[in-house]
C-alpha cells in the first residue's frame, strides 16, 4: 500500500515540477496543466518500469513513449503545438544527474566510472528521442488509418480491402 501511496506522490510532485519549468520558461497559460499531466505521466510511468524491471534505460524509454503520445493526443484534442506539452513533459526523464556524475568522475579521474555514467547517460538520451520518434511513427499510422476510414465514410466510396 505504501508503494502505491508513494507513486501517486510521485505523480503529483512530478506534475508540480513539470509546470514549474512551464512557468520558468513562459508556456501559454492554457497548456501548463496538459504539460504538467505529460511530466507526472512520463515520471510515473519510469517509476513503475523501474521498480518492475529495474532497467533505466527500459524505464525512461516507456516513460518518454508515455509522455510523447499523451503530448500528441493533447495536442491534437486541444488544438496546440506538440512542443508546448512534449518539451516540459519529458524534462522529468532527462539524465542531468547522469551528465553532472560523469563529468565529476572525469575531474577526480575515476576513468572507470566516468565511461560507466556518460554511457548510461547517452543510452537515456538516445531512449528519450527514441521514444519520442516511435510515438510520433505510431501516432501518424493510426492517424492516417483512421483519417482514410474517415474520408471513405464521408465520400461514400468503399476503402481497400472491403468489397
Amino acid at each position: 500500500m505504501s508503494t502505491f501511496i508513494n507513486l501517486l506522490l510521485n505523480f503529483f510532485y512530478a506534475f508540480i515540477a513539470t509546470m514549474c519549468f512551464c512557468i520558468l520558461f513562459r508556456c501559454p497559460k492554457r497548456a501548463v496543466p496538459y504539460a504538467g499531466f505529460c511530466g507526472a505521466l512520463a515520471w510515473f510511468t519510469y517509476l513503475l518500469f523501474l521498480t518492475a524491471y529495474d532497467s533505466v534505460v527500459g524505464a525512461t524509454f516507456t516513460g518518454a513513449l508515455a509522455a510523447s503520445l499523451a503530448s500528441r493526443f493533447i495536442s491534437r484534442f486541444k488544438k496546440m503545438p506538440i512542443t508546448i506539452t512534449l518539451l516540459p513533459g519529458i524534462i522529468p526523464l532527462v539524465p542531468g544527474a547522469g551528465m553532472y556524475f560523469t563529468m565529476i568522475s572525469l575531474l577526480q579521474e575515476d576513468y572507470k566510472n566516468a565511461v560507466y555514467k556518460g554511457t548510461e547517460t547517452l543510452l537515456v538520451a538516445t531512449a528519450i528521442a527514441s521514444a519520442v520518434i516511435i510515438a510520433a511513427s505510431i501516432y501518424n499510422l493510426f492517424d492516417s488509418i483512421f483519417n482514410k476510414n474517415r474520408r471513405s465514410k464521408k465520400d461514400g466510396s468503399v476503402a481497400e480491402g472491403e468489397e
